[in-house]
């Protein structure tokens, strides 16, 4: 069993789409479309990512390996 997390874009609202998903039985956890501020991947995933990160020049790291 799962859970689709649908943010309303009009092209998830195709007859294939909803078919497949009404065939499946999917579970669908609705969400207004075109709302990045509501995007789990913004409040969990890219913090987590970017704190490693921070304060890194990676393209300066880059050039520098390449002269060594």
């Amino acid at each position: 069993s799962w859970i689709l997390h649908d943010d309303n874009a009009p092209s998830h609202r195709a007859t294939i789409v909803t078919d497949f998903l009404a065939k499946n039985s999917t579970n669908v956890l609705q969400q207004p479309p075109y709302s990045p501020d509501l995007a789990p991947c913004d409040f969990f995933l890219f913090p987590k990512l970017k704190l490693p990160l921070r304060g890194n020049d990676a393209k300066t790291r880059l050039i520098s390996k390449k002269f060594e």
